[in-house]
């Protein structure tokens, strides 16, 4: 499968037309993607929707602009794998599944052991911040739990920005799929930011 990382490796280097790209035919054929656009996120807004509409958010953030382009790759493939296993939105503990089914893919794909451990990271924790930035004290054991990973990562600071860029756009995405205006109005996306800083300086 080697090929197939060739191929998405040139897919996900232009962001111009990567979204366009997702949405081709060379991309229907992968099992794992297609039933995406079938299941539901909520109303009418499919899981793949939300998925794609990730990527719009993503990059027009200045983090993301500043990233280097392995950075950029990791991040972009653990967005396009966040949801890879999800049912339905809303379903709980998707990421333990999702997580071990991008470990799988990216493993038949041929990618590096680091290059998988990062995006199973990302994939794995990718509801975190946003869940325990809402509530910070309520959720202490799932802070407990990351902050226990991170310190066993040599790169916890790339770790922790991209797990923070990829909770920011899993977020604003919701908003979109929801079409909630209001939510963007009085977008609190910040407080995911102050949590990664907060975990940040917890770990130097």
């Amino acid at each position: 499968m080697v090929i197939f990382k060739d191929v998405l490796n040139k897919v996900m280097n232009d962001d111009k037309t990567m979204i366009d790209a997702l949405n081709s035919a060379s991309f229907l054929d992968f099992p794992d993607w297609t039933p995406l656009r079938k299941r539901i996120q909520t109303g009418k807004k499919t899981i793949m929707d939300h998925t794609l509409a990730m990527y719009g958010f993503l990059f027009k953030m200045d983090n993301y602009k500043r990233l280097n382009a392995d950075l950029k790759l990791v991040l972009k493939i653990a967005v396009m794998l966040h949801d890879i296993s999800k049912q339905r939105g809303g379903e709980p503990l998707h990421e333990i599944r999702c997580a071990e089914r991008s470990n799988e893919l990216l493993t038949k794909w041929g990618y590096s052991k680091d290059f998988i451990d990062f995006v199973y990271f990302l994939v794995r924790y990718h509801s975190y911040l946003g869940i325990i930035s809402s509530k910070f004290g309520e959720y202490k054991p799932l802070l407990d739990e990351l902050m226990n990973v991170l310190r066993k990562t040599k790169n916890f600071k790339d770790y922790i920005l991209l797990l923070g860029l990829l909770n920011k756009v899993d977020v604003l995405s919701q908003y979109f799929v929801h079409d909630n205006v209001e939510m963007f109005k009085t977008d609190n996306t910040d407080r995911i930011d102050l949590l990664a800083d907060e975990i940040l300086s917890r770990l130097h």
